[in-house]
């Protein structure tokens, strides 16, 4: 996953030099937004394969006190929703699909709006939850 990032990131930034990409541009005719959907599969594949591991540990009881399972399981809602919620709520605004007012706003403003109002929500709930694993856990001194 680091690999095929840093590569992806290094193409961006030498065609983004050379005038040749925009960076947050997702027309279909700019390089942006394929090396972005190969950055998301390539953050997709090192995440499945962190979830293998906690499986691993889990299958054969490794660690099997600290509730690994349960706290896998919010770690990977919480990067899913995030990553996933950018790249359509980023489409929907260069699109126009998002409703706004044009001379005061743009399309592009109020979905980063939007994505950092539930990205806060998020947070608060996740927060929550994730906190209420960690004061549960009875493996400690």
């Amino acid at each position: 996953m680091p690999y095929v990032q840093s590569i992806m990131i290094f193409l961006m930034i030498v065609l983004s030099m050379s005038g040749y990409l925009t960076i947050g541009n997702l027309n279909p005719r700019d390089p942006n937004l394929y090396l972005t959907i190969v950055i998301l599969i390539s953050f997709f594949f090192g995440l499945w394969g962190t979830f293998m591991f906690f499986d691993l540990t889990h299958k054969y009881e490794l660690l099997s006190n600290n509730r690994y399972r349960q706290k896998s399981r919010l770690l990977k809602v919480i990067v899913i929703l995030i990553n996933i919620q950018g790249f359509i709520l980023d489409s929907m605004g260069n699109y126009q699909i998002i409703s706004c007012y044009p001379p005061l706003i743009s399309a592009s403003a109020m979905a980063s709006v939007i994505k950092s109002l539930l990205c806060l929500l998020e947070s608060f709930a996740l927060g929550a939850l994730n906190f209420r694993l960690y004061v549960k856990d009875t493996t400690h001194l």
